[in-house]
């Protein structure tokens, strides 16, 4: 979703408020990390991590199918 709903979340917040967001696939990420450079204020306010949070700990591939954003 390229950070719809963080960038929703960190307009929404306090001055002092953050918002945590992961994102563990790299088209993805950057895409997100644009968004958050197009809304001055926001970067701030979003702290993006390259990485994928879960229950256990492990490293996975992840393949991007194409299509969206190319």
């Amino acid at each position: 979703n390229a950070g719809f709903v963080s960038l929703a979340m960190a307009k929404q917040a306090t001055p002092e408020g953050r918002v945590f967001s992961f994102e563990p696939n790299a088209h993805t990420y950057n895409r997100f990390r644009k968004n958050i450079l197009l809304n001055p204020g926001l970067e701030q306010t979003i702290q993006l991590e390259k990485l994928g949070i879960g229950e256990e700990s492990s490293e996975l591939n992840i393949y991007h199918a194409g299509g969206f954003g190319n």
